[in-house]
């Protein structure tokens, strides 16, 4: 019995398909790993954790500016208060202009070491930050290429993670088939 149905036309086609985008993850910093959370060929999302070093050093750093700040905010507004507060005495003439002087000089050399201390807590918190590996974007771990527990240099690869919502086809085709194919046709794996 003959039926009505859809005749396709097919080419063969052999070739390597591959990401259009990778990207070699690496360290920032120099240190022990302290745990790997991902295996080759695991799909992550963008700012998933991929690894941790042992961070001890850098927490007590962040910890250690924290407080420095803390202080150097303190001793900030106590000096511009003095200032403040001789500015008065300096209209009513209570004191002299070179006490004022110091007194505000006293209060810009407060507020600089206040920023410097608030720069160094930065740091830290930066240097506390690149404790973590985390993915740049969404895609696949293509290769792990550390342990836990493994002493890494600063710029040592860790990772190659690809995108692989978009791939490519390098292939070959018949010769005789090459006018059959054209931009925008649909192409079926299997």
């Amino acid at each position: 019995k003959v039926s009505k149905g859809v005749v396709e036309a097919t080419i063969a086609v052999s070739g390597d398909l591959r990401a259009l985008e990778s990207a070699n993850v690496r360290t920032r910093i120099d240190g022990v790993i302290d745990k790997v959370f991902v295996r080759e060929g695991q799909p992550v999302a963008a700012g998933t954790l991929l690894a941790r070093y042992e961070s001890s050093e850098q927490d007590a750093s962040l910890r250690s500016a924290e407080a420095d700040v803390d202080e150097t905010r303190s001793d900030a507004e106590t000096a511009q208060w003095n200032a403040e507060q001789s500015k008065g005495l300096f209209k009513v003439g209570a004191i002299a202009e070179r006490d004022l002087r110091l007194t505000e000089q006293a209060a810009e050399a407060a507020k600089a070491r206040l920023a410097a201390s608030e720069a160094r807590q930065r740091t830290a918190a930066n240097a506390v930050r690149d404790t973590k590996v985390v993915a740049p974007f969404a895609g696949t771990i293509e290769k792990r290429l550390v342990q836990d527990g493994e002493n890494t240099t600063r710029g040592t690869q860790l990772f190659t993670m690809v995108r692989t919502t978009m791939l490519e086809l390098t292939g070959s085709l018949p010769a005789r088939s090459a006018d059959d194919v054209k931009p925008g046709q649909v192409v079926r794996f299997t």
